[in-house]
């Protein structure tokens, strides 16, 4: 089955809305094709959200203080001095990228850094910086 009609029946499954969608395709592509070293279908925009998750200072903070292990979100917010609402934001776009996982308890969401996501980010920083060992076009426009 094609990745894409795997997609489209894991978000119809689990009613996701329209609105999270580019957030859960890129966790449900971690999840299931991390282990292929398969990424050619994810997009850049796709490949951005992972780089927007560590492109600013709080969300650096929030990893390292994720570091020790999972934390409730009231307690990233005592410790780290970030309003409830600062912290939601934030929180979004690192479970958006794949590279936090986030569960339900009670009224309480906890939090803790995905493997799986940290290592999909990983592999594509590599995989974007390594140069390619294959010359495509052999002449050169500058001689």
């Amino acid at each position: 089955m094609c990745y894409k009609n795997v997609f489209i029946l894991y978000i119809l499954k689990n009613r996701i809305s329209r609105k999270s969608i580019a957030g859960n395709k890129v966790r449900f592509y971690i999840k299931n094709n991390r282990m292929r070293g398969d990424y050619m279908d994810v997009t850049y925009e796709e490949q951005a959200q992972v780089f927007k998750a560590l492109c600013d200072e709080k969300r650096l903070r929030i990893l390292e203080a994720l570091r020790d292990g999972e934390e409730c979100a009231c307690n990233l917010g005592e410790q780290l001095d970030i309003v409830q609402s600062s912290l939601s934001y934030h929180m979004k776009i690192l479970c958006e990228s794949g590279i936090v996982d986030s569960r339900q308890e009670g009224k309480w969401t906890h939090y803790k850094i995905s493997e799986t996501g940290t290592s999909f980010a990983a592999e594509l920083l590599e995989r974007i910086t390594t140069p390619n060992t294959v010359v495509i076009n052999s002449n050169k426009c500058c001689e």
